[in-house]
């Protein structure tokens, strides 16, 4: 009876020790907690990184901003009368009328008959690589004044073109002033053309 008493004794006074010690976690759950920190660190880091934004002094010099604004796209006017795209300086009148606003940097390559482009005395500027100023290619009754066009290939364009008006434009330091081919019953009326080194303005008769 008193060993058993003993034993009873010795059993509880280990499971109160056992209750004061700290518990200890598995080794795989230990290993698992680490992973997720490492991870959460890992990823913030990351993100910090790819958000701080590069000074000036770390810019590589081809994604320096250009100092000179050259042609990069065409502006259009479509078969429907809208002006493609849409930011172009240029004022659209019920699709018939059409105003600058603004020099423009860009060839204007016109899809619509019985209409006017007024320049408003503003330069159409291009480069000489082979870009038309004003493509009338294949228009009717269309009235082309009162813009200034310097450095294009071909400043103004009429190919298969017939009934057109080309009056009070100042083309300068175009390779080809005023460019005719295939096109009859055009009126081309007090231009200003000046140091083509090509043509001043040609027609090709037919």
């Amino acid at each position: 009876m008193r060993h058993q008493k003993a034993l009873e004794a010795h059993r509880v006074q280990r499971e109160r020790e056992a209750e004061k010690k700290p518990r200890k976690w598995p080794k795989g759950k230990i290993l698992l907690a680490t992973c997720l920190l490492v991870l959460i660190f890992g990823s913030y880091a990351l993100w910090q990184y790819a958000n701080t934004p590069v000074s000036s002094e770390e810019t590589p010099p081809s994604q320096e901003t250009p100092t000179q604004t050259v042609p990069t796209t065409e502006i259009f006017i479509m078969p429907n009368g809208t002006v493609y795209p849409s930011t172009a300086p240029i004022l659209n009148v019920r699709n018939s009328y059409y105003k600058f606003k603004a020099d423009i940097n860009s060839s204007i390559i016109v899809g619509r008959d019985n209409i006017i482009i007024d320049g408003a005395g503003y330069t159409l500027q291009g480069l000489v690589n082979g870009t038309v100023g004003i493509d009338l290619t294949n228009r009717y009754n269309v009235t082309v004044k009162n813009v200034k066009i310097q450095n294009f290939e071909y400043g103004i364009c009429l190919y298969y073109a017939t009934r057109n008006v080309i009056s009070g434009n100042d083309l300068k330091n175009n390779y080809n002033g005023i460019w005719l081919d295939y096109s009859s019953n055009n009126t081309i009326i007090s231009n200003t053309i000046m140091d083509s080194e090509g043509n001043g303005w040609f027609k090709i008769f037919l």
